[in-house]
């Protein structure tokens, strides 16, 4: 009982001793409530091997390398319709027709002219001898052969103008526009009926010209199609155009980006928006972390890491980079717990 009377008198009059200890020691119940609270909150990863793919994404639209768009060189009464939009077309085939009777009674005219003027020909050759020395019938003979030429030119020129009143299909393919579809109605000089082969197929895009140096013929890409996100469709680069074109953002170059399997025109139709993405670098199995994890100050790249519950920055040197995720090439192993944002 004196012993207890004792330490109690001891803490009575040591009171200060007391009150420093329980503050030390919340304080350090505190941290370590702190740093467990800390661990609990922030997520860890490792970094990891994988395979980074850089690419340079240019927009553009399907479009067709057989497309063309036919028009009758004057108006007239169309006569014949010998397709139909959404038609398989043959080379050759006749598309539509106009009412070619007033061109057949020019023809048949030019054909009587030459006949005329072919008897007038053959009696006055008939007529002369068949040496001739007077300069003056070998001018009358020169005459006659000129006005011979010149109707058999009236009706070649005919025949030819027949061709003002088709068209025709230059080669295989499908009749995607129609402007007209029945008979008996006057065409105008911008209906058009349009022919693409479904065969030449392929994505057209437009590169800045500060771009220029990102493309090359034969680069791998990649081609999304705004009605398909979910779908790539693997191809390359065929031609770049050897000219700019002038755009209100400035000039760029027209690029053929080529399938690399054939797509059909039911589903990669002409007119279809989306990108192509080009392959600019690539690397295979290197370590690498999210591009988020990444701090970048005064030109050096830091990253935050955990080590015996402690945050701690990291400088790393960086590889190729992409939208996603950086390669590390000094700065970080495998077994290193990087602190995600």
């Amino acid at each position: 009982m004196d012993k207890v009377k004792a330490l109690a008198g001891w803490l009575k009059n040591k009171w200060w001793i007391v009150l420093i200890v329980l503050v030390v020691g919340g304080v350090i119940y505190w941290q370590w409530q702190s740093r467990q609270a800390q661990t609990a909150q922030v997520d860890l990863i490792n970094p990891e091997y994988r395979d980074i793919v850089k690419t340079t994404v240019f927009s553009g639209r399907v479009d067709a390398r057989e497309r063309v768009g036919l028009r009758f060189a004057g108006v007239g009464k169309l006569s014949y319709i010998g397709a139909k939009q959404g038609d398989n077309v043959k080379r050759g085939q006749t598309i539509a027709s106009l009412d070619q009777r007033t061109v057949q009674k020019q023809l048949d005219k030019a054909l009587s002219m030459y006949q005329t003027e072919r008897w007038a020909f053959e009696e006055e050759q008939a007529a002369r001898p068949d040496i001739i020395a007077d300069e003056t019938l070998q001018r009358e003979a020169d005459l006659d052969q000129f006005s011979l030429n010149r109707s058999v030119l009236d009706v070649e020129l005919q025949y030819l103008s027949f061709d003002n009143y088709r068209i025709s299909a230059p080669f295989d393919g499908i009749l995607v526009s129609a402007p007209i579809e029945v008979t008996g109605v006057t065409t105008g000089a911008t209906d058009a009926w349009e022919i693409i082969n479904p065969d030449t197929l392929y994505f057209k895009t437009w590169v800045d010209e500060v771009d220029f140096e990102k493309v090359k013929v034969g680069q791998p890409a990649t081609i999304v199609l705004d009605a398909y996100p979910d779908r790539e469709y693997l191809g390359q680069v065929a031609e770049i155009d050897y000219q700019t074109m002038d755009t209100i953002e400035g000039s760029v170059f027209a690029v053929k980006v080529v399938f690399a399997q054939p797509v059909s025109i039911e589903e990669a139709r002409v007119g279809m928006n989306g990108e192509a993405r080009l392959l600019s670098a690539e690397k295979r199995h290197v370590l690498s972390v999210p591009i988020e994890t990444l701090i970048s100050r005064e030109g050096q790249s830091y990253v935050e890491v955990m080590v015996n519950n402690q945050r701690q920055e990291k400088a790393v040197t960086l590889g190729l980079e992409n939208d996603d995720y950086a390669e590390i090439l000094e700065g970080l192993s495998e077994d290193d717990q990087v602190i995600l944002p």
